[in-house]
């Protein structure tokens, strides 16, 4: 696990049947490590610190794991491995997401797609395909002289200052923006 991570206060609900509050969220990518994304949630540093003790094993029962959740190629075959640091963002609908490019060396079809996931639940709502260098459908990318694609680090856009993204932007390997 050797990408940079991205640490932002995000204000949702932690836990099923909590309420909303603000909370410091971690994203972090396997980078070359691996294809997949992992989310913390960092907020108290001291539940991911030192050996584990009984006192900290009850109290983790109760206040649920800091671990939220990985994504995977095993969960999507589009996801490669992720170099670029996805951001945190709140998007229109109220939600806060990860920000997921698909990365490099993708099974999947070979097109640059990007992944919003949800940061309370960890699931995808809603992956863009772009299109771009994807193969005949039906085959997969496992040719590197082919017109496989993957897509970079993200950039996010605020344009009217409400702290809610209006804009993604992210290149691809063809050079595509």
């Amino acid at each position: 696990v050797d990408g940079t991570p991205t640490v932002r206060d995000v204000y949702l609900t932690p836990f099923p049947g909590e309420v909303d509050s603000w909370r410091t969220y971690l994203v972090g990518a396997a980078r070359s490590g691996g294809r997949g994304i992992f989310v913390l949630d960092v907020t108290d540093p001291s539940v991911l610190a030192g050996a584990a003790t009984a006192a900290r094993v009850a109290a983790a029962e109760t206040f649920n794991s800091p671990v939220k959740f990985e994504f995977t190629s095993a969960d999507d075959a589009d996801l490669g491995f992720v170099y670029g640091r996805p951001p945190i963002a709140k998007m229109n609908n109220g939600k806060w997401v990860a920000i997921v490019p698909n990365g490099y060396n993708s099974s999947g079809d070979g097109a640059a797609k990007l992944f919003i996931i949800d940061l309370e639940n960890g699931q995808v709502i809603t992956k863009i395909d772009t299109g771009v260098g994807s193969r005949a459908a039906g085959k997969l990318c496992t040719d590197s002289d082919s017109n496989c694609n993957g897509l970079s680090s993200p950039t996010i856009a605020d344009l009217d200052g409400d702290f809610i993204v209006d804009r993604i932007y992210a290149g691809d390997l063809h050079g595509n923006m």
